[in-house]
């Protein structure tokens, strides 16, 4: 496992955007994503924004995946 990005917000369509803390963010396309405690948060589905300081866009698995990412900038693997 390896960090992935830290979350930046839950977008009204229900989408999780992380601020990419990996070298090579489009390597990480459809790689399912998980809290530091394991628990399923759902996959990436898009690379968006800047080269220099990318943005993942998470699909989350279930309504209960937001709740466990809504505190902003809790790290994501």
């Amino acid at each position: 496992m390896r960090l992935l990005g830290e979350v930046m917000r839950v977008t009204r369509g229900g989408l999780i955007i992380l601020k990419s803390l990996t070298k090579k963010p489009e390597q990480t396309l459809n790689a399912i994503v998980v809290d530091r405690f394991m628990n399923r948060i759902g996959v990436v589905i898009d690379v968006i924004g800047p080269v220099e300081s990318p943005f993942i866009v998470v699909k989350p698995s279930s309504t209960e995946a937001i709740k466990l990412v809504e505190s902003l900038g809790q790290p994501i693997l």
